[in-house]
């Protein structure tokens, strides 16, 4: 969004969504809005060398934020949130002053107003709500803090809850002119981008700020926001800067070539103090003799008895907010922006600026504006097939200006390229343009078909299923892969049935393609295993088991089929699946010298059909006859008979053998 609808959406928000945690990601963006690095610096300036330090606490530790390399290093574990009081958020910021770098507390509470404010609008830019709290009880000790860093502020960091949640209570209204100061409008200029931009410089040309520059950087200073909050009875218009209890004790001074002139944010509008040229008794006054020659001083100043307290810290900390509205304002005009102490010496300031007699008034600082001396031109154009944003054409941009160009191509194109200065920088988009010499930007389209593949689930494709961009007319192959257990059958090309595998793509438009696969693989059925595998007696059952895969659409059934006609008649026999793979069924006995015949079938339940039939042959078994009891008896007599006659004889032979061994002895008894 623009930088003016940040400014003009900015409010105090003080209940946050305590179950929803801030990312750190958006953490890491308002620390670097905060008090970070950009390409031309720092996002906020400084009199006396970045003294400002911001710790982070969420519910588990306490954290250091380290500018140079945007990180955070553990400063404490466990949760100090709650230290001081205040309102309760899912993360805290803790704005701390380094005294050893800046000793001087009102001008270091100046300083951490620009840090004060950028953390305000980067909180508003990304939906998130904070509040500026001056607390400071109990936070130095139990941080435990060194004795060098002084507790400034406390700033909770949350989700705004309803009626605030995504600003929803700002509606838009009316925005303020007058004669002296024309309507608000948008740049197109971002935070982001302004914050990136900002750097102080007094190389002003002397071109004179106009009146709608005028009107912009006082409205940023001061003003009244173009929205309506409409939680307040009347709704109510916000400030584009807070200031503590809303007392707004400030006073903002244009002083240019013409005169002197007071701010009247309620009208927006200008009343004449001096209409004499006093830029350079205002420079010598506020001892910055550099000023004197600047297009438009801006002096910052409080009164006295706007509310219960004189001067103190919180007074300069809005020296501060205002300030850093106006850097950015400046730079989302193109403008170059300075800024000074003013407060050495009241009375000079108070009779250079034409108030003597106003006793209350405390001139605290001055901010200077200005046209740069060097302007450069940047000339846009893009080819047939897109536009870019800025819009085709030649700017103006002072020296130095960081200029983001975003390509948006038509539909059927992407960006090729770049052409900076005919040179090819590639394709980032947007692309950043630095601002340091004349320069012609091209954006080069090139015509793009997208190219949607898909398959059904049985398969896939190389490239894999998804949509791709491809020049024009270029050429390429798509193969299908079915999954085990399938085949390719067809695409489907826009509409139309192909058969080729791989086929061939020529990108002329856009195209859809989807791979069809189909089961046409039967199932694989091994050898059976038959149980007893031969000798079957007559009425003995048969079991036979068997191994059956399927790895495309699953089995159906396995059916054992059997005869005992050879073949003339077949009977069914279900097998049942016994494990994994494995089907097993029972053939019933059958009588004496049956033969039976049988097979195997399966199907899968794309009816795909697998048989075993032993190649055409089938698997065989014969039930064998049994022997008949009368002709047992016999053999039995028979063996017996046999068996006794063999044992006599043994018993003789033995008989004979101890005989002979005795009259052996006799005849020689050594």
């Amino acid at each position: 969004m623009p930088l003016e609808t940040v400014i003009s959406r900015r409010m105090s928000i003080r209940n946050f969504d305590l179950n929803v945690t801030v990312p750190w990601e958006l953490v890491s963006k308002v620390l670097w809005a905060a008090y970070g690095y950009s390409w031309r610096g720092r996002t906020v300036p400084s009199f006396s060398g970045y003294p400002v330090i911001i710790y982070v606490s969420n519910e588990t530790a306490t954290y250091k934020f380290v500018p140079e390399n945007q990180s955070l290093t553990l400063w404490k574990n466990g949760d100090y949130r709650g230290l001081g009081g205040g309102y309760d958020a899912p993360t805290q910021l803790y704005i701390i002053l380094d005294a050893n770098i800046c000793p001087d507390i009102l001008w270091g509470n100046a300083e951490s107003g620009c840090v004060i404010q950028n953390i305000y609008l980067m909180a508003n830019a990304l939906n998130l709500g904070t509040v500026c709290q001056y607390i400071r009880t109990d936070i130095h000790q139990g941080l435990g803090l060194p004795v060098n860093e002084k507790v400034l502020y406390k700033m909770p960091l949350g989700y705004p809850l309803p009626p605030y949640a995504n600003y929803q209570n700002l509606m838009p209204t009316s925005r303020q002119s007058s004669p002296e100061l024309p309507e608000i409008q948008d740049s197109n200029v971002s935070l982001e981008e302004a914050l990136d931009s900002i750097f102080p410089s007094h190389d002003w040309s002397n071109n004179s700020v106009t009146c709608q520059e005028l009107s912009q950087v006082l409205w940023a200073s001061y003003g009244y926001s173009y929205y309506e909050d409409t939680t307040a009875s009347p709704p109510i218009r916000h400030r584009t800067v807070p200031s503590a209890h809303g007392y707004y004790p400030m006073k903002v001074y244009a002083a240019n070539s013409s005169g002197v002139y007071e701010y009247l944010p309620e009208q927006h509008n200008l009343t004449t103090i001096v209409t004499e040229d006093r830029r350079p008794s205002i420079a010598q006054a506020s001892g910055n003799a550099w000023a004197s020659s600047a297009p438009l001083i801006i002096a910052v100043a409080y009164v006295e008895d706007s509310r219960p307290w004189i001067g103190g810290e919180e007074t300069y900390v809005e020296v501060g907010l205002i300030t850093q509205n106006v850097y950015l304002e400046s730079t989302a005009w193109g403008l170059i922006t300075d800024w000074g102490k003013a407060d050495a010496d009241e009375d000079a300031m108070k009779e250079a600026l034409g108030l003597s007699g106003e006793t209350q008034l405390h001139p605290a600082s001055i901010i200077t504006v200005g046209h740069p001396s060097i302007y450069f031109n940047l000339t846009i154009s893009s080819t047939i097939g897109g536009a870019t944003n800025p819009m085709s054409g030649t700017y103006t941009y002072v020296n130095g200006t960081s200029v983001y160009v975003t390509a948006i191509p038509n539909v059927n194109y992407e960006l090729a390229y770049w052409k900076l200065d005919e040179i090819n920088i590639g394709l980032e988009n947007p692309v950043l343009i630095l601002m340091t010499g004349n320069h012609t930007l091209q954006a080069v389209f090139i015509c793009v078909y997208n190219l949607t593949v898909a398959s059904t689930d049985t398969g896939t494709t190389i490239p894999p299923p998804g949509t791709y961009n491809y020049q024009a007319e270029f050429s390429l192959n798509v193969t299908a892969f079915p999954n085990s257990g399938y085949s390719f059958d067809y695409w489907l090309l826009d509409g139309e049935e192909r058969k080729e595998n791989p086929i061939t793509i020529i990108m002329n438009a856009n195209h859809t393609l989807k791979a069809f696969f189909v089961d046409d693989i039967p199932p694989e059925i091994s050898a059976p295993v038959q149980e007893p595998p031969e000798n079957i007696m007559a009425y003995q059952n048969v079991t036979v088991t068997v191994n059956v895969t399927e790895t495309g659409s699953g089995l159906y059934n396995v059916t054992l089929w059997h005869s005992i006609n050879n073949g003339t008649t077949w009977t069914p026999l279900n097998m049942t699946k016994i494990s994994t793979n494995t089907y097993q069924t029972t053939i019933l006995g059958h009588e004496t010298c049956t033969w039976v015949t049988y097979r195997i079938i399966a199907y899968d339940n794309k009816g795909n059909q697998a048989v075993n039939d032993n190649h055409g042959y089938c698997y065989i078994y014969h039930v064998i006859p049994e022997f008949p009891s009368l002709i047992i008896l016999p053999l039995l007599i028979i063996t017996t008979l046999l068996t006794v006659i063999v044992y006599k004889k043994y018993k003789i032979k033995e008989r004979r053998a101890g005989l002979n061994i005795k009259c052996r002895k006799r005849q020689n008894p050594y």
